[in-house]
């Protein structure tokens, strides 16, 4: 009975630790099976437009839900910022995870996307952000949120002082738009349509963390790469993405390594995804 009982304990405790390497519910949004009440998104203040849930018009288009927010612009006070934020299932740890990736599409007026969260070492946002304009409709949004990708901020929650505290204990998290990192983000008149909100996590799913843990070697790099998969029993997809979100490479690899000649890029980072049938991995690479 004793060794019952702490093996059940033994299995409570790990799959505590399991859930907190998460955000709290799970880490996508793609507003499917919501409605307006069980988003759990607001609008800081006390906005008199918040967020609300669209049933059809998303990237995949018909039946395709997602949310939308109005902000009202310069010369209005409540309302009038490009933000939500979430205090439900995108709080807790962060410290796993390499991006946050959306899409987003900008009405009115173009929006500039950052991530900021609140948490036990006040306010950060990203130094990184991404341009989308009206003329595009629909974009996928890659905003990395590693230590070296976000700054401490002031807000009126609290003035950013550790970033690394707040990516492990994230109380609130919020997509803005802002010229500038920042916590509230720009006044500007414009509609925010958002969907398939995702953290992008080095550690994936078991099955596929187990199976297929790829490695980027060297990591810096400046000319050639090599990515080695310790086993390999199906076709991989493997994609790269930009700072920006824009994709420079799709294509599929069947092979334990493959080499990449990387001399072209810029300088900078770049997100390194692999997929299988287990699920995907993503992997942060710095070109120098």
């Amino acid at each position: 009975m004793k060794i019952k009982l702490l093996s059940f304990i033994v299995l409570l405790l790990l799959a505590f630790t399991v859930q907190a390497q998460i955000p709290t519910s799970g880490n996508e949004d793609d507003f499917t099976m919501m409605s307006e009440g069980t988003m759990n998104w607001s609008e800081a203040g006390s906005s008199p437009n918040p967020p609300y849930w669209v049933a059809s018009g998303g990237p995949a288009g018909a039946s395709d839900a997602y949310m939308a927010n109005v902000s009202s612009g310069p010369g209005m006070t409540a309302g009038s910022r490009a933000i939500v934020y979430n205090q439900s299932q995108w709080t807790g740890d962060f410290s796993g995870f390499v991006a946050v990736q959306f899409d987003a599409r900008a009405n009115t007026n173009d929006l500039e996307f950052r991530v900021a969260m609140y948490g036990a070492g006040g306010s950060i946002a990203s130094s990184n952000s991404v341009v989308v304009t009206t003329a595009e409709g629909w974009k996928s949004v890659t905003i990395p949120i590693g230590t070296a990708d976000m700054q401490t901020v002031t807000s009126n929650l609290g003035t950013g002082t550790d970033v690394d505290l707040t990516l492990q204990d994230c109380f609130e998290f919020r997509i803005v738009s802002a010229s500038a990192p920042a916590f509230i983000g720009d006044k500007i008149d414009a509609i925010m349509d958002l969907d398939n909100i995702v953290a992008l996590s080095t550690l994936s799913t078991p099955e596929f963390e187990k199976e297929q843990d790829f490695q980027i070697t060297p990591n810096p790099g400046n000319s050639i790469v090599t990515l080695k998969v310790p086993v390999i029993d199906e076709e991989l997809k493997l994609e790269v993405f930009d700072i920006l979100g824009k994709k420079l490479l799709n294509r599929n690899i069947i092979a334990m390594e493959t080499r990449l000649n990387v001399g072209s890029w810029k300088n900078g980072v770049y997100l390194v995804r692999l997929s299988g049938e287990f699920g995907s991995q993503t992997k942060r690479f710095i070109k120098q």
